[in-house]
């Protein structure tokens, strides 16, 4: 490409030569008007120079990102790789532990993150509008205590609820429910010896449902136990 300031040189030399050529007689006026012509068609194919670099940067432009798309495509696929191998094998250590048939009321899952873990359905482990463990539901969060403990990973705990209003229950609102359960589920598991620091909370209430239907709203009322990288 043909810098600004060489260009603009070019143009200003051309015109001194007009300019020296207008007042002498002995140039005609179709000697005069060739140079002006030539000087304008010029002018004209240095602008079109410039349209033609201008569309071959935005080109290079598209190019460039639809390169760093591939490269996100790309890197999104290894990552899903990388999940579904995690989620493989938490499911194969569940497994060795005793698996869906005798861990009932768990569920292994995974989010639309990626991220693995268990879900367990809020009437196990509460009585309706509580957020005190009932005895089985310690049972039953008793069975994963081994693998979180070997995992020795961060334990993220999501508690969830119907949309159904609050009338009998103290709590406040469903968010408010939500977060008590899931901080009884965490603070059983810090009893069982899984330290505070490898310990995260999060009420969501009846946000996030894993069902729209009314008949089955009983799904939306549970608890989500996530391993996180630490």
């Amino acid at each position: 490409m043909m810098p600004n300031s060489k260009r603009s040189s070019l143009v200003r030399i051309l015109g001194l030569g007009l300019a020296l050529l207008a007042p002498i007689s002995c140039v005609s006026k179709g000697t005069y008007m060739g140079v002006l012509n030539k000087n304008e068609g010029l002018t004209r194919t240095l602008e079109q120079y410039d349209r033609y670099l201008k569309g071959l940067e935005k080109e290079n432009e598209s190019l460039r990102k639809k390169a760093q798309a591939g490269e996100v495509l790309d890197q999104d696929l290894k990552e899903l790789a990388a999940k579904k191998k995690r989620l493989q094998a938490l499911l194969d250590k569940f497994e060795s532990l005793g698996g869906n048939n005798k861990m009932s009321g768990i569920k292994v899952i995974s989010n639309a993150k990626g991220e693995v873990g268990f879900r367990i359905q809020g009437e196990v482990l509460f009585s309706s509008g509580r957020a005190v463990i009932s005895k089985s539901g310690k049972a039953t969060l008793s069975q994963v205590i081994p693998l979180l403990r070997e995992s020795g990973k961060t334990i993220r705990i999501d508690g969830y609820t119907d949309n159904d209003p609050i009338r009998k229950s103290a709590w406040k609102s469903n968010l408010h429910l939500s977060v008590g359960r899931a901080l009884a589920v965490a603070e059983f598991f810090r009893a069982k010896g899984i330290p505070y620091d490898h310990l995260v909370i999060r009420g969501y209430g009846p946000n996030h449902p894993v069902t729209l239907s009314p008949s089955s709203k009983g799904k939306n009322r549970r608890v989500e136990i996530y391993l996180q990288a630490k």
